[in-house]
C-alpha cells in the first residue's frame, strides 16, 4: 500500500529548504510544539548531533542533488544551545551552500550579543525567530512562560548587527489572532532588518499537549482575512496568491540565464501557502505588488516570451525579445519603483527575491498538515525537508 510517504530527495518536486535538527536540547517546554515528545525538553540528557555527522548529511545531499542549492536551516530543539553554531554556519557556506538560517526561540540570543555577532560574522543569511506577538498571556499558554521582554531584547540585538530576520508567528484562535496586524506593523517599522513575516497555523498532532484541541486552529485563509481587517485594507486578501502561481517568473529567468532558478521560489501546493510581497516606502506606506502590476497579464506575457526564448539561439532575436519585454513592462507596471526593481532583478544571473529586493517585505501564511490532514500530493510538493540520520529525507509535515 502506498502511504504517500517520501524518503528520497529525488521524490520532492521543489526542495528549497533543508532542515537539520542539530540538537535535541531545548530551553523551553512549549505545550504547542509539534516535536515536543520527540526531542526537546529533556534537558542535559539530550544529545547534540555530532558536527561530522551534520557535514556528512550535507555532503550526501550535494551528491544526490548537485542541481539544487537549498537554504540550509539549523533547528532542534534549540540550536543556539550549541556553542559551535558559528563554526557550523561557516562550514556550510564553505561547502558551497549559499543561504543559511537558524530557527530559534531567541532566549540565548537575548542575553548573548556576542553570539549574535559571531553568527553574523560566520555568514548567517537569516535568523528565523519564533515570534508570537507582544502578549505575555499568549506566550504563557503557547510557550509555557512569559517571553515578551525576551523577544524585545533579542530583536534589539538582531537589529544592532543588521541581521536579516524572519518573524515566525504561530497563530491560534482566540489566543493571539488579534495581534496579526501589530506584528506586520512592527515588521514594517523595522524593515531595515526584518525581511519576512511568516504566519503559521497551529498544528494539532499527537505531540501537542492534550489541552489543545482543533478549535484553536486558525488557518491560512482566516489569517489572510485578519490581515485585511487589521491593516485597514492596506493589505487585502486578493493580494495573496499561492506561490506556484508565479512559476512563469523562474521559468523565464532560466530561459535568459540558462541556470536553474526554481530552487529560489517556494512553489508549494496551493493548500499549503498564500504569499504576497509588499513594497515599503521611505515613509512606511505599503504598496502590495498586485497594486503596482497587472499580474495576470504579466505572467501570461512571460510564458509566451519564455517559449520564444527557448526556441531561438540567435543573439539578435534574444535581444529583440528582451527589448519587447522592457516595453511591455512599462505598460503593465503602474509604479516606477517596481519597473526599476523587477527589471534589475531579471537581468541578474540569479534571482532571489528575499536577498535582492531589500525594500520588499514578504508576508506568507502557511497551513501545515496535522495527524488527520495528511495528503500525499501536498507531501510531494513540500519544499521543506529534514535531512535524517539514515541518509533519507522527510518532508516537513510527514511524521516520523
Amino acid at each position: 500500500m502506498d502511504t504517500g510517504f517520501i524518503t528520497s530527495i529525488n521524490d520532492l518536486s521543489n526542495p528549497i529548504l533543508g532542515l537539520i535538527e542539530v540538537t535535541q536540547k531545548c530551553n523551553l517546554n512549549c505545550p504547542i510544539c509539534f516535536r515536543r515528545l520527540k526531542n526537546a525538553c529533556k534537558g542535559s540528557t539530550s544529545k547534540d548531533l555530532v558536527f561530522g555527522e551534520i557535514i556528512e548529511r550535507l555532503e550526501k545531499l550535494k551528491k544526490d542533488r548537485p542541481d539544487i542549492n537549498p537554504t540550509i536551516a539549523l533547528t532542534g530543539g534549540e540550536p543556539t544551545l550549541r556553542d559551535d553554531l558559528p563554526d557550523l554556519i561557516a562550514k556550510i557556506h564553505e561547502m558551497g551552500f549559499k543561504r543559511t538560517e537558524v530557527m530559534t526561540n531567541g532566549i540565548r540570543l537575548a542575553d548573548d550579543i556576542g553570539l549574535v555577532k559571531d553568527l553574523k560574522k560566520a555568514g548567517l543569511s537569516q535568523m528565523g525567530l519564533q515570534f508570537d506577538g507582544f502578549n505575555d498571556k499568549a506566550y504563557q499558554l503557547m510557550r509555557g512562560r512569559e517571553l515578551a521582554e525576551t523577544k524585545r531584547k533579542v530583536l534589539e540585538n538582531l537589529k544592532s548587527v543588521k541581521q536579516a530576520t524572519i518573524l515566525a508567528a504561530c497563530i491560534m484562535k482566540r489566543v493571539n489572532d488579534g495581534e496579526i496586524g501589530s506584528i506586520i506593523d512592527f515588521a514594517v517599522e523595522n524593515k531595515d532588518f526584518i525581511e519576512h513575516v511568516n504566519f503559521q497555523s497551529f498544528i494539532r498532532n499527537r505531540n501537542n499537549s492534550d489541552e489543545f484541541s482543533s478549535t484553536y486552529i486558525f488557518d491560512k485563509d482566516q489569517i489572510v482575512n485578519s490581515i485585511e481587517y487589521q491593516t485597514n485594507q492596506r493589505i487585502r486578501k486578493e493580494h495573496f496568491t499561492p506561490p506556484a502561481s508565479i512559476l512563469p517568473v523562474p521559468e523565464f529567468i532560466e530561459a535568459v540565464s540558462k541556470k536553474q532558478q526554481k530552487q529560489y521560489f517556494p512553489l508549494f501546493h496551493k493548500e499549503c501557502n498564500l504569499t504576497t510581497y509588499v513594497y515599503v516606502t521611505k515613509n512606511k506606506s505599503l504598496i502590495p505588488v498586485q497594486e503596482a502590476l497587472n499580474m495576470d497579464s504579466f505572467l501570461k506575457y512571460l510564458e509566451k516570451l519564455t517559449v520564444e526564448l527557448n526556441n531561438t539561439n540567435s543573439w539578435g532575436r534574444k535581444t529583440f525579445l528582451m527589448t519587447k519585454l522592457t516595453l511591455k513592462m512599462f505598460q503593465l507596471i503602474k509604479k516606477q519603483i517596481f519597473r526599476k526593481m523587477l527589471f534589475s532583478s531579471m537581468l541578474k544571473k540569479e534571482f532571489d527575491p528575499l536577498a535582492n529586493l531589500k525594500e520588499v517585505l514578504m508576508i506568507s501564511c502557511e497551513n501545515y498538515m496535522g495527524d488527520h490532514q495528511f495528503s500525499a500530493e501536498r507531501n510531494q510538493k513540500c519544499g521543506l525537508f529534514f535531512l535524517e540520520g539514515d541518509n533519507s529525507i522527510r518532508p516537513f509535515c510527514q511524521q516520523d
